[in-house]
């Protein structure tokens, strides 16, 4: 399957809902958002605090964990038993696993969640240790969104998303994201609007960032220069 980038879409995907902590921004800039999450207590949360958007369908919550495969069998997720967004898919170190529960959760591919719900026009990416697989999933798959972010822990996912054939480059620091961008102008489709992003949250992305775009090669000498971990990596083809 080939998918082709389509604008006027305005699908927004959230692979790593958590409690939702984006998705008011999202609500904002998407005509529909989708939310990936494999904890169920958050999406049950989500399903409470965003039932008018869920009635009108603007929003879609899909409980699954992202994985490689398309599985009606459950496999087991990692709720962290303490901070939620630190839950994962891969098993935890032995040493770690004391931190957190097993619950058993459905498994879907990324590339068949977009295939179902739409041409996306922005793509996050936060499933601490899942990103790569979905950048590989979309690269097999042709799912080139036009704007995306996918947090950065290590350089070689930077590697990756050049591969999909993105031409500019920026970054939010996530520790620094209620700072950052405090009371910050946005784009909406009703217009201007000021806005401010709570912590743990993502920040904005495409035009809404306030750093520069930077091309391949001034943007790994930043990389090179900064000291990777709680960042996201964003990009767009033109």
């Amino acid at each position: 399957m080939s998918i082709e980038i389509a604008n006027s879409k305005r699908v927004i995907y959230d692979f790593g809902m958590n409690d939702g902590l984006n998705l008011p921004y999202y609500l904002k800039k998407g005509i529909k958002v989708v939310g990936i999450e494999a904890n169920p207590d958050c999406c049950d949360r989500v399903k409470e605090k965003f039932s008018n958007y869920i009635n009108t369908q603007q929003l879609v919550v899909e409980n699954c964990v992202v994985g490689p495969l398309d599985s009606k069998e459950e496999v087991e997720f990692y709720v962290h038993r303490f901070h939620s967004v630190l839950s994962h898919f891969p098993k935890p170190s032995l040493r770690n696993q004391p931190n957190f529960r097993t619950v058993k959760i459905a498994q879907r591919k990324a590339s068949s969640i977009i295939k179902e719900h739409g041409i996306p026009y922005f793509v996050k990416i936060d499933l601490e240790g899942g990103d790569e697989q979905v950048l590989e999933d979309f690269f097999e798959h042709t799912i080139i969104p036009e704007l995306l972010s996918v947090e950065a822990q290590k350089i070689d996912i930077f590697f990756k998303v050049l591969k999909m054939g993105y031409r500019l480059f920026n970054w939010v620091d996530g520790a620094k994201v209620s700072r950052d961008y405090f009371n910050t102008q946005i784009n909406t489709f009703e217009g201007i609007e000021t806005y401010s992003f709570v912590r743990q949250s993502a920040g904005p992305f495409g035009e809404d960032l306030k750093s520069p775009w930077r091309t391949q090669e001034p943007f790994l000498d930043f990389l090179l220069g900064t000291r990777m971990g709680w960042k996201d990596i964003h990009a767009k083809l033109h």
